[in-house]
């Protein structure tokens, strides 16, 4: 649902945008439904989704091309085994890349990028940096990579922070394609950038930006789609389709490491002696039972997506979070869920009646009052 309001308003503002000519008060159109559409849609000239196909997969080929690197220049053993991972993997998932400095890491990420949105389809990258300035560094390296990719259509990159007219690379790009979102008719006579990498029109505002292909900003920019904040419809659309990277996570600081810690979310439903799931009695509609054996239907899928909590981080530190997925996935799987394309790959946190559950070395509670309480057992 929250996708699915965020292409409303999508088509809502593409609908409504300024770039067109405003019909006269009472003038009847010329054209049809269709036909204006299809001029809108013209005029607009949105990029195309990026369709990432790398003509190689081998780490040194693909790392040659990609970027400007001296001749007879090898790919460090981090990026071949990077590179590696994202070819095997069997879903999209976290992965984590610790090297030494100078060992490559941005650009084995580029290169697992690019290799995981052929895979999977997904249409484009966003890069997240701690602060504007290593942000502005990191827009011109993802722009001469984005050059590289040998793509057919134009696609969009957006810089997204504060002032981000204020980086001349970025400003440049706004001026080229000033005139390539309104079609060829408002354009003769005025040069055109032939590059493959535009900042669009469209997207120049900082709500949309984020919806283009490639993105390059302060990390905060994807930390808001956990928060309770305006237009968070949009930035988790603009996140939906992408590879999300995340440089520099050493140099984060308290304050963005307690979102990130706060990234895993459970479905939280009880169980009785006898292995039967319910909704929480805690939430309202409460108590009722899931049916084990048939997939649930729309009303009951929204009523069990309604019962997502976060772990509190004090569990996952370290390597618990990786040790408390096995441990419920192992503990609770639930095949019919499998062919719901809303709750498959959830994680199930079961409470018992008594609304107390045991997850490793945690013993959890849970009460509408306190919410969620956990403690570490000893030993």
């Amino acid at each position: 649902m929250v996708l699915l309001s965020a292409l409303v308003i999508v088509a809502d503002w593409i609908a409504s945008s300024d770039l067109f000519d405003a019909a006269e008060l009472g003038a009847q159109p010329s054209q049809t439904t269709a036909e204006r559409g299809e001029r809108a849609w013209r005029e607009l000239d949105f990029p195309r989704p990026w369709e990432a196909a790398p003509s190689v997969t081998d780490a040194a080929t693909l790392l040659t091309s990609r970027f400007a690197l001296p001749a007879g220049a090898t790919p460090h053993a981090t990026q071949t085994a990077f590179v590696d991972m994202a070819l095997t993997i069997e879903r999209p998932e976290l992965m984590i890349l610790e090297s030494e400095m100078g060992s490559g890491k941005t650009e084995a990420a580029l290169l697992a990028a690019e290799i995981l949105a052929s895979r999977f389809g997904l249409s484009g990258i966003f890069v997240g940096l701690p602060t504007q300035a290593t942000a502005d560094g990191m827009f011109s390296r993802i722009l001469d990579w984005a050059e590289r990719l040998e793509l057919e259509v134009p696609a969009s990159v957006f810089l997204a922070r504060g002032r981000a007219m204020l980086n001349l690379e970025y400003a440049q790009k706004s001026r080229e394609a000033y005139f390539r979102s309104m079609g060829d008719e408002h354009r003769a006579g005025r040069e055109a950038s032939d590059s493959t990498v535009i900042a669009h029109r469209w997207f120049a505002d900082p709500r949309r930006g984020p919806l283009s292909n490639f993105v390059v900003g302060t990390v905060d920019q994807a930390l808001f789609a956990g928060l309770r904040s305006r237009y968070v419809m949009l930035r988790h659309l603009a996140l939906a389709s992408k590879v999300v990277v995340i440089d520099e996570v050493h140099a984060y600081d308290v304050y963005m490491r307690q979102y990130l810690d706060e990234t895993l979310e459970v479905v939280v439903l009880q169980r009785d002696q006898g292995g039967a799931f319910f909704l929480p009695d805690w939430v309202p509609g409460g108590g009722k039972q899931i049916p084990a054996n048939e997939r649930p239907n729309g009303a009951l899928t929204r009523d069990i997506l309604g019962c997502m909590i976060r772990l509190p981080p004090g569990m996952c530190q370290g390597n618990a979070l990786d040790r408390h997925i096995a441990t419920l996935e192992r503990a609770f799987d639930l095949p019919f869920w499998h062919g719901s394309h809303a709750l498959k790959g959830e994680i199930v946190l079961a409470f018992d009646m008594a609304r107390r559950a045991r997850l490793n070395e945690f013993d959890l509670s849970y009460s509408p009052e306190d919410g969620l309480r956990y403690e570490r057992r000893d030993g």
